[in-house]
């Protein structure tokens, strides 16, 4: 996906400069190392990401996103709002 992102990214700089007149695509070395530059950040950062995840279980993974609800429904944790509590 990031790869098609910067291949995209390298037309959009291209198409743009023929159309709008903006000077964003210097020469083809800057945009094939552009996209050189992309691909080997999503590669250290897979590579990095899939060390991270072999140490966790699915469901350490899963406790970081979704909390259970008293109804037994599962909710994400980032659109859970907090509760005030009624006073008595």
């Amino acid at each position: 996906m990031t790869a098609s992102f910067a291949l995209f990214w390298e037309w959009w700089e291209i198409f743009s400069d023929n159309y709008f007149g903006s000077k964003f695509f210097w020469n083809f070395q800057d945009g094939v190392g552009d996209a050189a530059a992309n691909i080997a950040g999503a590669i250290i950062v897979s590579l990095d990401v899939n060390k991270y995840l072999k140490k966790r279980t699915y469901g350490e993974v899963a406790e970081d996103f979704i909390i259970p609800d008293e109804s037994g429904h599962y909710a994400m944790k980032w659109a859970v709002l907090p509760i005030e509590k009624e006073k008595e």
